[in-house]
Order: C-alpha cells, then sequence, then structure tokens
C-alpha cells in the first residue's frame, strides 16, 4: 500500500519521482489501528468461534530491502532521530486471551523490542501491560 496509508508515515522524496529515503512510522497510529483491529475480531468473529486461545501472529517484511523504516516515539522527536529498524523481516506470534487490551500490547510490545529493540516502556497508550484506549488523543 501507500506510505501515507492511514498516516502511519512521514515521508522523505529520494532521488527519483515515487521514492523514498526513509520512511518514518508512527508508533500512535500502529497501535491504535492494532488495537481496532483485535477489537473488531474479538466482538465480531469471536462469537462464532470462540473468543480464547487464539493465536495472533504479526508478519513484517523488507524493513531494511527496500526503503529504511523508522519509529518516531516521541512526537516532538525529529524525525532524523527516530529508532531505525534492525531487522528485515519479523515474524511474531501471541497467544490470544481474549481480550484486545492485553492482546494488542503484547503484540506490539513484541514488534517494539524485535525490530525496533524497544521496551514494553514505548508502548503509548498502555497501562499494566494492556492497551488504554482512554488514552487515545
Amino acid at each position: 500500500g501507500s506510505p501515507d496509508f492511514l498516516g502511519w508515515a512521514q515521508n522523505f522524496p529520494g532521488e527519483g519521482p515515487g521514492q523514498l529515503d526513509c520512511l518514518v512510522v508512527s508508533p500512535w497510529v500502529l497501535v491504535e489501528y492494532t488495537f481496532e483491529a483485535l477489537r473488531f475480531a474479538y466482538e465480531l468473529v469471536a462469537v462464532n468461534c470462540g473468543a480464547t486461545n487464539w493465536s495472533i501472529r504479526g508478519v513484517g517484511r523488507h524493513f531494511l530491502e527496500r526503503v529504511p523504516v523508522h519509529l518516531r516515539p516521541n512526537p516532538d522527536m525529529p524525525p532524523a532521530q527516530a529508532v531505525p529498524a534492525t531487522v528485515d523481516t519479523f515474524d511474531v506470534e501471541i497467544e490470544g486471551r481474549g481480550d484486545p487490551r492485553a492482546d494488542t500490547f503484547a503484540l506490539i510490545a513484541k514488534v517494539f523490542g524485535e525490530v525496533f529493540g524497544l521496551g514494553e516502556d514505548a508502548v503509548p497508550f498502555s497501562r499494566d501491560r494492556a492497551i488504554d484506549p482512554g488514552l487515545f488523543g
């Protein structure tokens, strides 16, 4: 999809038309989008499949191959100081507990750790190892 998809990223134009030098991802949009996706799954799909014992998998590709991807944990941080991805690909899996708040936190914390080398304290909108939608701006 487009690098502008859901406002996840700020584009830094490359040498040619349609090229990027760097993609800076917003962790706030990433967390909100992931939470809403899991909330939707639990509220609508889980009715037919059960709400617990799900295996939730996150897969990412090409973090370093085509355009370097960076995460900007602090909105006041200049884009040049954003945290670069440390891997080209990642594949994480968590055991779903039926709680989109806790499951979103667990998934995002693994992505932050495995892809960007950040600790759980870097996950925005979180409290007590769960995402708190009341903290969404």
